[in-house]
């Protein structure tokens, strides 16, 4: 292809139009959907840990309880408090905590641990309420490594070499690079990073020669692709 970094937008893509048979327009789109799909992924294990956050309030209010419980117990407490109380009814471990709460002050500060559960579970559902179904999917794959996969599936109609095929998705990278800059940010900024020999190798591992943990990576990469570029067709 005889596109450089100083093409024009147009010239870019009258070219891949004419050879691909799609645009500028469908790249950008599998830019943003994979950095969509990782923020969301990001966004997932926000959630957990949150969701763990939750568990170790929740825990600390019951250890505080116990800590306490214990102490009456050992220190004999608990059968002058019986006995001041003029209670024969032997008290359950709910009646044990409210009173302790109540003795020892603690209903004050397990409201501010409950606001503080409330609030977490709040940021939680709104988190969770976002979702994209692709996200799952994610295991160890890099986000740059992911587009490149979609890219170099994209150049196989056209590009029937191998060598070609990845000569080109470096050419359209350096492109990107010089004339949108401004799209390599968060997950997917490292995409400035790869040379042509790093997708050269990408090409081998993922898609000529995967092995069968591999395999659901050319699986998403070929999804992605079908939703980026031949569905907008």
């Amino acid at each position: 292809m005889s596109f450089d970094e100083k093409s024009s937008a147009k010239e870019l893509n009258d070219e891949l139009v004419a050879r691909f048979d799609f645009g500028l327009a469908n790249l950008e789109n599998s830019l943003s959907y994979v950095q969509t799909t990782y923020n969301l992924i990001g966004f997932r294990k926000r959630v957990q840990e949150l969701e763990l956050a939750c568990r170790r309030f929740e825990a600390l209010k019951r250890r505080l309880l116990k800590q306490v419980d214990d102490f009456l117990e050992i220190s004999g407490r608990w059968k002058r408090i019986m006995t001041r109380h003029n209670t024969e009814r032997e008290w359950r471990r709910d009646d044990k905590y409210n009173f302790i709460k109540e003795e020892f002050h603690l209903n004050e500060l397990f409201q501010k641990i409950d606001q503080e559960i409330k609030d977490l579970n709040r940021r939680i559902h709104i988190i969770n309420s976002v979702r994209l179904p692709t996200a799952e999917k994610r295991k160890r794959i890099q986000p740059y490594t992911l587009i490149m996969l979609v890219w170099l599936q994209a150049l196989s109609l056209g590009c029937t070499k191998p060598a070609e095929r990845y000569r080109v998705a470096y050419k359209l990278l350096a492109w990107f690079i010089e004339n949108r800059n401004d799209l390599f940010t968060g997950s997917i900024s490292k995409l400035k990073d790869l040379d042509a020999a790093s997708i050269r190798h990408d090409y081998e591992r993922y898609i000529q020669m995967p092995n069968d943990s591999q395999k659901v990576y050319q699986e998403w990469a070929q999804q992605i692709y079908i939703d980026t570029f031949c569905e907008s067709a």
